[in-house]
């Protein structure tokens, strides 16, 4: 760990870790999480005074090889997995990480093509609450469009992911519920990126929009308690303008590169 204040790099773990790989600060800022690639597991860091620098696990035996975690404004963590690792995949971690010998002997006798099989094309996403359990997941089993996810953030009911073997960023729309929301401003950016708005009338299709949104508010609530709907506020009654997949697996349609 750098302390940019003092200038001074302290040793923080005295176990080696098995490439420490993503690192996110929990949502109430007490503790670090660091995502352990090497061994598939989570670990969470304290930073309070009284616990600082001592580590537990947060999560560990996870379906796949953490890269980043990415917290979300709800309070959950999105995981980028690479290298699955579950029943009818093999993982070559698993295979491996302990048995030195066979590594040498895979490296002399193996070729660079069939090493490069020993990773799955199979694209996962994990979310995780705050106390490392798994509440949801997405998809891709043919890796045809996301495969060695790395990246997930969230943002305004929008996920952005990411792969170091893809030449673009994904985007998905996620399901509204348990707090997810996707706002005015996301559904014209979604829009326009499809070609489904000219550049010139992005603001017109946007005040149509809100105008819309606050008509169905208005309907429901009565003129006289509904609030104006902004540009940033949640959209509410827009299945007919975009649709979000029904589950949480991902169908090859719902990325889009931008």
């Amino acid at each position: 760990m750098f302390n940019p204040v003092t200038r001074v790099a302290a040793e923080v773990l005295k176990d080696v870790m098995v490439y420490p790989n993503g690192l996110e600060v929990t949502t109430d800022g007490t503790r670090l999480l660091v995502a352990e690639s090497g061994r598939a597991r989570i670990l969470s860091m304290s930073l309070l005074p009284a616990t600082y620098r001592q580590v537990t696990t947060f999560v560990d035996n996870l379906p796949g090889l953490p890269a980043n975690v990415r917290r979300t404004a709800r309070g959950t963590y999105w995981v980028a997995l690479w290298n699955v690792r579950h029943a009818g995949i093999r993982n070559s971690m698993d295979l491996y990480s302990n048995n030195p010998q066979a590594r040498q002997r895979t490296v002399y006798s193996v070729s660079a093509n069939e090493i490069g099989s020993y990773y799955p094309r199979y694209g996962l996403l994990i979310e995780l609450d705050e106390t490392g359990r798994i509440v949801g997941s997405l998809h891709d089993p043919t890796g045809m469009v996301f495969s060695a996810l790395s990246e997930a953030s969230e943002n305004e009911g929008l996920l952005y992911i990411a792969s170091p073997i893809s030449r673009h960023i994904g985007r998905i729309v996620l399901p509204q519920g348990d707090g997810r929301v996707v706002t005015v401003d996301s559904v014209i950016q979604v829009l326009a990126s499809r070609c489904q708005i000219p550049a010139d009338r992005l603001e017109q299709a946007r005040a149509v929009l809100i105008e819309y949104i606050n008509r169905q508010t208005q309907s429901q609530t009565g003129p006289t308690t509904a609030a104006p709907v902004s540009s940033a506020a949640p959209v509410t009654g827009t299945a007919e303008i975009i649709t979000t997949p029904a589950t949480m697996t991902v169908p090859e349609n719902a990325i889009q590169p931008f």
